[in-house]
């Protein structure tokens, strides 16, 4: 016995069709999909960059020495790139 497709046509239109006007979190992340080659890629410079940002902000602080990198710091940068990335495409 062959399972019938029982979606309607309606229903694949709207699938799409948020409840809810986009905030700048959607149209930061579709801006980022619209650049050329691979989303990861700049999810991944964007970390990196974010990384290095927090701890040059703790070298002209003083709170750490020059050329020191505060593994801390480095990783809190993940919940920054993390949080945009995941927010917008698997958000219910």
């Amino acid at each position: 016995m062959e399972a019938a497709d029982i979606r309607s046509t309606k229903s694949d239109r709207n699938a799409d069709i948020r409840p809810y006007r986009p905030s700048w979190i959607d149209y930061l992340v579709n801006r980022i999909e619209r650049f050329p080659g691979q989303t990861w890629v700049f999810y991944l410079v964007a970390f990196l960059l974010t990384c290095l940002l927090n701890n040059v902000a703790m070298w002209f602080d003083g709170a750490m020495p020059f050329g020191a990198f505060d593994p801390l710091f480095t990783f809190g940068a993940v919940y920054v790139i993390y949080g945009t990335g995941f927010s917008s495409r698997y958000a219910c």
